[in-house]
């Protein structure tokens, strides 16, 4: 009987009539991507590490902008919720590691 049940769905998978019965991609809802966002506590500039660069970008930023762009979330390194001249200072603390600074 299995063997029948199989064969029967074979042919009419092949001759198209069974397909019917099968959604295609384009009648299934849309899955929305999300990704979630890593913050990293001083990548200012978002290209994944923390260096110097990311100094540089924070003070140009405040400086008057330059045609800069930061991530203000990764550049708050002392979590006062704003962007300052101490969150550059503190980084740049942190990158000569003798300051004992954490970023938060």
């Amino acid at each position: 009987m299995k063997r029948i049940v199989c064969c029967v769905f074979a042919i009419l998978m092949l001759s198209g009539t069974g397909l019917s019965f099968f959604a295609s991609a384009s009648d299934l809802p849309p899955i929305p991507l999300t990704t979630k966002k890593v913050r990293v506590a001083g990548d200012a500039n978002k290209d994944g590490q923390v260096t110097i660069g990311d100094v540089i970008v924070i003070s140009r930023s405040l400086a008057g902008g330059w045609g800069v762009t930061i991530d203000e979330s990764n550049a708050d390194v002392n979590g006062d919720r704003r962007v300052d001249l101490k969150d550059a200072v503190l980084l740049r603390r942190y990158l000569a590691q003798g300051w004992n600074v954490t970023l938060v």
